[in-house]
């Protein structure tokens, strides 16, 4: 830090005045008074107890302004009794150009021992207040001659464009994303337009990302555009310039996105038609499927018929049931899946619902199925029935 002349005697004055009325010194420090517009000033307020008698506590904000933007960048407090020391430091980024002033707020808050011994004497359920005489201290503003920006700045700091493009060849309307980051030290480079628009091109964006990290100078920020680009024809991303200003160097410089044509490939039309049916058209059944049904549906009502009329059908019910049930050979005499689903639709039974659910999805959706294994799961529903 380089303070001028009359930065160095202000302090000093006000120092030998505060003093006789308060046991500690302060120190402000800016490490310049005529910054750019948004450009960062490192802004610390040092406070320091001198008179180790009292046990001194400090309650300290710098006021909030729509003239400025504030970042507390370090703090260092120590509160070790009679010896308290603190630090605050912060970037304050002046959003208003010509003389703007910052304003402080400190609170000075004695007390002694045995008050906090008192204090700290009570345990969770028994809440003590610790007595104290507090007194504001008016601590001297800083005064900050805000210079302009060059015209057309975008972006004040000392920052480095990225981009990454995930294919300059698509289908159409196969989105490309796009991505776009600025980073280094200086104001956020949040940009309200990173991407014009672009004619016959949907532009779908999310919100910025915004990463920051503290460095040993100030914070660095990392602002990330993502971006999918989707077009039906060929189009060309136009060249960007952001118009950037360091204000550390003083130089005026622009970071490019540069122009990139994408080409787009348009979807063959027939390929747009699904060739299958989804689901599959249900084919209209043969004529050996019809006698096949009408076969089976027979030989259960005869077998039902036999049954009835069969006067030592009481004593032989249960092995017939078992040996000879005309459904379990109307299921062991399908042949394919189609002829067992209409078998299992005529029996409407809900034992069945399984292995309906099961036929549809092979017949229709194509998918996997072990047809002899349902055959002898139903064979055993069907005699597990009968055993009730």
């Amino acid at each position: 830090m380089k303070p001028n002349l009359g930065k160095v005697l202000v302090p000093l004055v006000l120092f030998a005045h505060i003093s006789l009325a308060t046991p500690f010194t302060y120190r402000i420090d800016t490490d310049t008074d005529t910054p750019y517009l948004k450009a960062p000033v490192h802004l610390s307020i040092e406070l320091n107890q001198t008179d180790p008698k009292p046990v001194l506590l400090f309650d300290f904000a710098v006021r909030k302004n729509r003239a400025y933007r504030l970042e507390q960048f370090r703090t260092l407090t120590d509160d070790t009794p009679h010896h308290t020391h603190h630090r605050y430091e912060y970037l304050l980024y002046p959003l208003r150009e010509g003389n703007i002033s910052v304003d402080f707020h400190l609170l000075q808050r004695l007390s002694d021992d045995d008050k906090i011994a008192y204090f700290f004497s009570g345990d969770r359920d028994d809440f003590k207040k610790l007595e104290t005489v507090d007194s504001e201290v008016k601590l001297p503003s800083v005064t900050l001659l805000v210079r302009p920006l060059p015209p057309s700045t975008e972006l004040v700091g000392d920052f480095k464009l990225h981009h990454d493009l995930s294919a300059e060849k698509t289908q159409a309307y196969t989105p490309v994303s796009l991505h776009i980051a600025l980073d280094g030290e200086g104001y956020p480079p949040i940009v309200k337009h990173p991407l014009p628009s672009i004619k016959g091109v949907k532009i779908f964006a999310d919100k910025p990302r915004i990463q920051r990290r503290k460095t040993a100078h100030g914070i660095y920020y990392r602002v990330t555009y993502t971006y999918a680009l989707s077009a039906a024809e060929s189009f060309t991303i136009p060249q960007r310039d952001f118009i950037a200003f360091d204000p550390r160097k003083g130089r005026r410089y622009t970071l490019t996105l540069p122009r990139t044509r994408i080409v787009v490939s348009p979807v063959d039309a027939a390929a747009l038609v699904d060739k299958h049916d989804t689901p599959p058209l249900l084919e209209a059944p043969s004529y050996r499927d019809i006698f096949d049904i009408l076969g089976y549906l027979l030989a259960f009502a005869a077998g039902w018929i036999a049954a009835l009329v069969s006067p030592s059908f009481a004593f032989s019910r249960k092995k017939r049931r078992h040996d000879h049930d005309p459904f379990v050979e109307a299921v062991k005499r399908t042949k394919h899946p189609k002829a067992l689903l209409s078998l299992l639709l005529a029996a409407d039974n809900r034992a069945f619902d399984e292995a309906i659910k099961a036929l549809e999805a092979h017949l229709y959706d194509n998918a996997p199925l072990d047809f002899k294994a349902l055959k002898r799961r139903l064979q055993t529903i069907t005699r597990k029935d009968n055993d009730a």
